[in-house]
């Protein structure tokens, strides 16, 4: 078992002490490491292990918190970064995209700091070497989870969803609002009757495929390459296109719901590292793009997409689904079987002639898939006639 080593940084003694303890609360196998001094975090430990996380305060004299982290980009890239600071306004945030993985509000609880080391955990059991754990953690242009996302999936975890706080949240953002509606009401959804309110919009695409549809749609927003705008519409279009199909594909091959939903979801979200690398190929000297392959048998976009989610705190079975798309998987576990219908339904969308999805079905050995998309297959002609 891996021994994680944590450095926390904070000139505040006390608030030192305070942050130690509940880390060695949540944690007691740890390894942990405190500096008061932010301008020498780095002899803190020099002679020992590199730290797997640094969490520093924002407002410190001499060296503050994004410095330090900035600093830490260039010695230990693999190291997960967290900043705890008092103001999350916008500004704040924004700017923390240049060179944190995660924002701490204060007052902190014991809740975000449990959130945040499973989220480490769950960051080394992804199959990533660690040299390309350095190269994604040393771009400094990835965003950080979105307050809205971070707000709609309080409300989703709880024991009984508010579809009322859900609609009210989204009300706020009318860009968001539409596109939900138009999705919902969209041809590739498969409905005879069309919703005439968010709030049945919601109960329609579920949760999880609300918030996904809603990270998506922020990210657009918030990523938008100066010259690559058709691009961008194209990626947004294809990753609907294909959540649309697995959904059906898995409907058809008699999967629960949930997972359908996941399904889905995972669509949607794949788009995220294809989304980001349109930035990332604009010739801009302060956006480097990782050099080559980031891992072999893997593309950069999807490691990308699957980093940011487990940063982000999102499930393992989610993530390993989008991990495993990029290539035909054998169907042995629920996960592999997963990955292989989300590879399929990507195919199907970037075929442009019926011979071409036809043709997927060869790649298929479960006799049930092999029915499924056959059916599939039959429905999508049927509605395109």
């Amino acid at each position: 078992m891996k021994e994680f080593h944590v450095l926390f940084i904070d000139d505040d003694p006390f608030m030192l002490k305070a942050l130690m303890r509940t880390a060695r609360r949540l944690r007691p196998d740890w390894h942990y490491t405190g500096c008061d001094t932010p301008e020498h975090w780095q002899d803190s430990w020099s002679n020992r292990v590199a730290p797997d996380l640094i969490i520093t305060d924002l407002q410190m004299p001499v060296l503050s918190g994004d410095q330090l982290l900035q600093q830490a980009i260039l010695t230990v890239p693999a190291a997960m970064r967290v900043l705890l600071t008092g103001d999350t306004s916008e500004t704040v945030v924004t700017h923390a995209a240049y060179y944190t993985h995660s924002i701490i509000a204060k007052p902190f609880s014991e809740r975000d700091f449990e959130h945040l080391f499973a989220n480490l955990e769950r960051l080394h059991t992804l199959p990533l070497t660690r040299s390309c754990r350095e190269q994604l953690g040393a771009f400094t242009h990835l965003p950080v989870l979105p307050e809205l996302v971070k707000q709609l999936q309080q409300v989703f975890h709880q024991p009984e969803g508010d579809l009322i706080k859900i609609a009210e949240l989204l009300e706020h953002e009318p860009i968001l609002a539409a596109k939900l509606m138009q999705v919902a009401n969209s041809a590739f959804m498969g409905f005879n009757s069309a919703v005439a309110t968010l709030q049945d919009a919601i109960i329609r695409l579920g949760f999880r495929m609300t918030e996904a549809i809603v990270m998506l749609y922020l990210l657009v927003e918030q990523h938008k390459p100066s010259n690559q705008v058709a691009m961008q519409q194209k990626l947004t279009d294809d990753s609907l296109k294909q959540a649309t199909v697995v959904k059906e594909f898995a409907r058809l091959a008699g999967l629960k719901r949930q997972q359908q939903e996941l399904l889905y979801a995972a669509a949607i979200f794949s788009a995220i590292g294809p989304l980001l690398m349109l930035n990332l190929s604009q010739d801009d000297q302060d956006k480097p793009a990782f050099a080559g392959n980031l891992q072999p048998g893997f593309n950069n976009s999807t490691l990308l997409t699957v980093y940011l989610l487990t940063l982000w705190g999102y499930d393992a079975e989610l993530c390993n689904t989008i991990l495993w798309q990029d290539w035909p998987t054998p169907e042995r576990n629920s996960t592999e079987k997963h990955a292989f219908m989300l590879f399929i339904a990507g195919q199907y969308v970037q075929a442009t002639l019926p011979e071409q999805r036809a043709e997927l079905a060869d790649l298929i050995d479960q006799d049930e898939l092999k029915v499924a998309y056959q059916d599939l297959l039959r429905q999508k002609l049927s509605q395109a006639n």
